[in-house]
């Protein structure tokens, strides 16, 4: 007689969005380091402080994106070519295409 596999449970957004985060939190702290501070500030400038996916003026709540996403890489998280300014609009867009797996670079 075969044995049946157990019963998928799905996955609620809030467990996806956690795996997600926890994944994330080993490099969190680099946000905070001065390195990245002053990338900030140049890539702000050099783009004007204006959304690469939308054109319009991201204020205040400007994102720093990393183009290819870095994924503990130092290297490519402080690579200015890598890096673009998104409104939270367009990058929580993004966020949410990339842990769906719809953007994979």
């Amino acid at each position: 007689m075969p044995i049946l596999p157990k019963p998928h449970r799905a996955v609620s957004r809030r467990e996806q969005e956690q795996g997600w985060a926890s994944r994330q939190a080993e490099y969190r702290g680099w946000y905070a380091s001065p390195t990245w501070r002053a990338l900030r500030r140049i890539v702000l400038q050099r783009d004007a402080g204006l959304c690469r996916a939308c054109g319009k003026a991201a204020g205040v709540s400007a994102h720093i994106d990393h183009i290819t996403p870095h994924r503990g890489d130092w290297t490519l998280f402080t690579t200015e070519a890598n890096l673009q300014v998104l409104c939270h609009e367009c990058h929580s867009k993004k966020t949410v295409q990339e842990m769906n797996g719809v953007i994979n670079k």
